[in-house]
């Protein structure tokens, strides 16, 4: 981000100086080419290529254990298809064995961030698709399917119970593509 070349009492009030949201770009306005352009940006494509009007969006994902009953608990894990009823169709390869993803990690479509397992109670039927083996169902966070991104910080603790709390944060790089609206400060 840039600081901006003008500035108004309002942005004094909100310290737009100290924390500042854009960049100063070069402009032309002119007749181009003889075709009436309304309404429209014309970019030098080298300049998105290195890199202008990009940015970073951040969204942050959290799961935590819930109790059920007295003494059962939700437990994050990395889910196994042998003993886990009702696994996501995404990939849980990129969880580690605590059942949560690495920071630094690509990700995409529904892919499994957050590995969570509860129990499922021994006389529960599960519409007939249970076995002996099966002693859990799935609760697992994905990747929301249109997303992909890296995961840039997890973070581990623990709430008011006592029970475990996670956070993911997901970090994706936006490129300006057609058809992207931009403003200026007005």
């Amino acid at each position: 981000p840039q600081k901006p070349l003008a500035t108004t009492r309002s942005m004094e009030f909100l310290k737009f100086r100290e924390l500042p949201a854009g960049q100063n770009a070069i402009v032309a306005i002119a007749c181009y080419s003889g075709y009436n352009q309304e309404d429209s940006v014309i970019m030098n494509q080298s300049s998105i290529d290195r890199g202008l009007f990009r940015s970073l969006f951040y969204r942050a994902y959290t799961d935590q254990e819930k109790r059920i009953g007295m003494n059962v608990v939700e437990q994050f894990e990395k889910p196994f298809r042998q003993d886990t009823l009702r696994l996501k169709h995404g990939t849980y390869d990129k969880l580690d064995e605590d059942g949560i993803v690495a920071p630094g990690v690509r990700v995409s479509g529904e892919d499994i961030i957050i590995g969570k397992t509860a129990p499922i109670a021994p006389d529960a039927e599960e519409l007939g698709s249970r076995t002996k083996a099966h002693i859990k169902r799935d609760a697992s966070t994905p990747l929301r399917s249109t997303e992909n991104g890296i995961v840039d910080q997890v973070l581990i603790t623990t709430n008011a119970e006592g029970l475990r709390f996670v956070k993911v944060r997901m970090r994706t790089t936006k490129i300006p593509q057609i058809g992207d609206k931009f403003a200026s400060r007005h």
